[in-house]
C-alpha cells in the first residue's frame, strides 16, 4: 500500500485505517485470533463448567458486587488479551502503511524477540489505563456506600435507588477516565514496535506525542467500541428473537434453549470482535505517524532516508555491472623501455 506522508484529519485516518486493513485483511484476521479465541473459550467454560451467575453472587451494602466483580474480571482479561497483539498488529500497521508487506509469523517474531518487554507493555498499559481508574472509583464507591448506610439507618428505602445510582455514575466515570488515560500512554504500544525503545522511554515518548492530540486518541478509541456495540446488539436482539420465534413454535419454554442462546451469542460475539479487533490498533499506529510528521517532519526524514537507501542500491548496482576494461600483461621489453 503505497500512500503519501502526510498529515491527516480525523475522518482520514478512520478512513486509511479501513484501507489499510482490507489490503492486509488476512494478517490482521490472523493476528486478531488470539483474543477472540481466548475470550469465546473463557465464556463457553463458564456457560457449561463455572456457570457463574453475577446475579446470584455477593451483595453488600445495596451494591450487586457480584455483577460489579464478574464485568470487572471479564474486562480486564480482554484487555490484557487484546493488549497482547496490539503490538503485533501496530508492527503490521506500519509496515503496511509505509508500503512493505508484512507477514503474521515476522510480526509475531519482532515481539517476541523482545518477549518480556512486550509483556510487560500489555501489563503496564493495563495499570495505567484501567487499573487507575478502576481503583479510584472503588475508594469513591466505598466511601459513598458507607455514607449512605449511615443516611439509611432511619430509611431503609434510601439505599437501593441512591447505590443504584452511584454505581452507574461511576461505572460510566470511571471507563470514561480510563478511555482518557488512555490518550496519553496507548502511543507508548506503536513507539514501543517501531522505535525499538525500551518501556520506560516508551510510556515518555507517549506523553509528548499525545500533547495536542488527546481527543482525536479519544475519538479513535471510541470509534471501534461503539462498532463493536452496535454490532453486538443487534446480533443478541436478532438471536433472541429467533430462538423466542422457534420456542412458541416449538411450544417449550424458553430455558430449555437458554444455553443454544448463549452459546450462539459468545460465538457471535468472538467473531465480531475478531473481526473489530485490528481497527483500533491500525488508527492508533497512523494517529502516531500523524504526530511524528506533525511535530517532527517525519515524511521528510523518510523520503530522505528512502532516497538515500535508492541512491546507495543504484550504485552497487552500477559498480557490479560496469566491466572495467582488459589489461594486456607488461613484457620486460616494454619496461625497460
Amino acid at each position: 500500500m503505497n500512500t503519501a506522508l502526510r498529515p491527516m484529519s480525523l475522518g482520514e485516518i478512520l478512513d486509511r485505517a479501513i484501507q489499510v486493513y482490507r489490503s492486509r485483511f488476512w494478517v490482521f484476521i490472523g493476528l486478531s485470533v488470539f483474543p477472540a479465541a481466548g475470550m469465546t473459550l473463557l465464556q463457553l467454560i463458564n456457560l457449561y463448567w463455572w456457570k457463574l451467575r453475577p446475579a446470584d453472587l455477593l451483595h453488600i451494602l445495596g451494591i450487586n458486587l457480584g455483577f460489579f466483580l464478574y464485568a470487572a474480571g471479564e474486562y480486564h482479561c480482554s484487555l490484557f488479551f487484546h493488549a497482547l497483539v496490539w503490538p503485533p498488529l501496530v508492527l503490521a500497521a506500519s509496515q503496511t502503511y509505509l508500503g512493505e508487506r508484512p507477514g503474521i509469523g515476522s510480526s509475531l517474531r519482532r515481539c517476541a524477540v523482545r518477549w518480556k518487554s512486550w509483556t510487560g507493555l500489555a501489563l503496564i498499559v493495563q495499570v495505567l489505563v484501567v487499573l487507575v481508574a478502576e481503583i479510584s472509583a472503588i475508594a469513591v464507591m466505598v466511601g459513598l456506600a458507607a455514607l449512605a448506610d449511615w443516611l439509611s439507618r432511619d430509611n431503609e428505602e434510601f439505599m437501593d435507588p441512591f447505590m443504584s445510582a452511584v454505581m452507574g455514575t461511576l461505572i460510566v466515570a470511571g471507563y470514561v477516565f480510563s478511555l482518557w488515560l488512555g490518550t496519553l500512554y496507548l502511543q507508548a504500544v506503536p513507539t514501543w514496535g517501531a522505535e525499538g525503545l525500551n518501556l520506560r522511554k516508551s510510556l515518555k515518548r507517549s506523553r509528548r506525542l499525545s500533547q495536542g492530540s488527546r481527543w482525536r486518541l479519544l475519538a479513535v478509541r471510541l470509534a471501534p467500541v461503539a462498532m463493536i456495540l452496535i454490532v453486538d446488539i443487534a446480533a443478541s436482539s436478532t438471536i433472541r428473537l429467533i430462538l423466542l420465534w422457534v420456542v412458541r413454535s416449538m411450544h417449550h419454554p424458553f430455558f430449555l434453549f437458554s444455553r443454544i442462546y448463549g452459546s450462539t451469542y459468545v460465538v457471535f460475539a468472538g467473531a465480531v470482535s475478531l473481526l473489530l479487533t485490528p481497527v483500533f490498533p491500525i488508527a492508533l499506529t497512523l494517529v502516531y505517524y500523524d504526530q511524528r510528521i506533525r511535530k517532527e517532519g517525519f515524511d521528510i526524514e523518510y523520503m530522505m532516508e528512502t532516497a538515500g537507501s535508492v541512491a546507495d542500491a543504484a550504485v552497487a548496482t552500477t559498480a557490479n555491472d560496469t566491466e572495467l576494461p582488459e589489461c594486456s600483461p607488461v613484457t620486460a621489453e616494454e619496461l625497460g623501455a
